[in-house]
């Protein structure tokens, strides 16, 4: 589900239990990593604990796309959520996303920063018609958002 520009803080602040999967893109990528750093700590209090926070490359999904599926469905220790954090161009991880998206585990996270997509790009098409899916997409910034910036700031 594409998630507006006016409902990314609501989003971040409060992540909606139905989206699973959330993937960050768009040409702004310091935003982009910002952002998927923080709604990956909503989840997950030490994003350097290897039992329940993995990163993974795009170039490793390409290589072996099960092995996305593989992460996602391990078991983290204690019932906490299990995080899973993707980072790549974005058109070598498409083949094991379209993979994951049917099946994806509520007791997992998938955090995806795609560096080199737009919004016509497929990985953007999957995640925007999926419920389970967020999808947000950074732009530079205009005046406008500057000015939004600058009220919740002051």
């Amino acid at each position: 589900m594409k998630i507006a520009t006016r409902d990314i803080s609501g989003v971040l602040k409060c992540p909606d239990p139905r989206f699973l999967l959330y993937l960050f893109y768009g040409q702004d990528q310091g935003l982009a990593r910002e952002h998927s750093t923080k709604i990956a700590k909503f989840f997950a209090d030490n994003l350097d604990d290897p039992f329940t926070v993995t990163r993974l490359s795009g170039d490793q999904l390409d290589v072996d796309p099960a092995l996305l599926r593989d992460e996602m469905d391990a078991l983290p220790p204690f019932g906490a959520l299990r995080v899973v954090m993707v980072t790549g161009a974005g058109s070598e991880m498409v083949a094991a996303i379209k993979n994951c998206i049917p099946a994806l585990n509520p007791k997992t996270r998938l955090i995806i920063r795609a560096t080199d997509v737009n919004t016509r790009h497929t990985l953007v098409g999957l995640c925007d018609k999926e419920p389970s899916c967020a999808s947000i997409g950074f732009s530079p910034d205009n005046d406008r958002n500057i000015t939004a910036l600058t009220r919740e700031v002051f």
